[in-house]
């Protein structure tokens, strides 16, 4: 796994942990993701035994160092913040944070999470 993909899960976890809790549908996200990545079993516990820290804006950028990238990362996060039901504001305040840290204007993950919501 390298640098970049861990710090793509690591936001990852810590979104799921935004509420307070991993609701079954965030964790089966996450062990998918974890299976990809080949992800050792140890760090698979350690990974998921806490909110870990979001990455910083540098570590982002360096992970997702284009536009489109970042756009896509954001709507997997927004598919995996409604696994629960709905988006909690802890959640929408992680993705806003996120979403400034990599350049994306509020208004365009307003219209990522509407286009998510959208059947």
């Amino acid at each position: 796994m390298t640098e970049q993909d861990y710090t793509l899960l690591r936001t990852l976890v810590a979104l799921a942990w935004a509420d307070g809790s991993l609701a079954a549908g965030e964790l089966e996200w996450i062990e998918k993701v974890m299976e990809q990545l080949q992800v050792p079993a140890e760090q698979r516990t350690q990974l998921l035994a806490a909110a870990p820290p979001l990455p910083t804006e540098s570590e982002l950028q360096v992970a997702l160092p284009e536009g489109d990238d970042r756009e896509t990362f954001l709507r997997f996060l927004l598919s995996v913040s409604l696994e629960d039901g709905e988006t909690t504001l802890d959640e929408l305040n992680l993705l806003k944070d996120l979403s400034h840290k990599l350049g994306v204007s509020g208004d365009a993950l307003e219209e990522m999470r509407q286009s998510v919501l959208a059947p």
